[in-house]
């Protein structure tokens, strides 16, 4: 007999695809969620603040590389 029941997708493949500005106003959102109903939220916001943090430094280093590239042509 088949199952109904839908097959589990790989969130870590789904969240890739996330772009920073809707990572940035989901970070945003769960710290509002936090403040409003309390630390049982504290989970997700960690997981948010973490990948945010991740995505952010790594945006912020790429941005030092295109701009030494700029300034110092070979």
């Amino acid at each position: 007999m088949e199952s109904h029941i839908p097959k589990r997708t790989n969130l870590n493949a789904t969240s890739r695809k996330i772009s920073f500005e809707a990572l940035k106003t989901a970070y945003l959102q769960a710290a509002k969620i936090v403040s409003i109903y309390g630390d049982k939220y504290l989970p997700i916001f960690e997981r948010l603040e973490k990948e945010f943090i991740e995505r952010k430094k790594k945006r912020d280093i790429l941005q030092r590389a295109l701009e030494i590239a700029d300034k110092n042509p070979i």
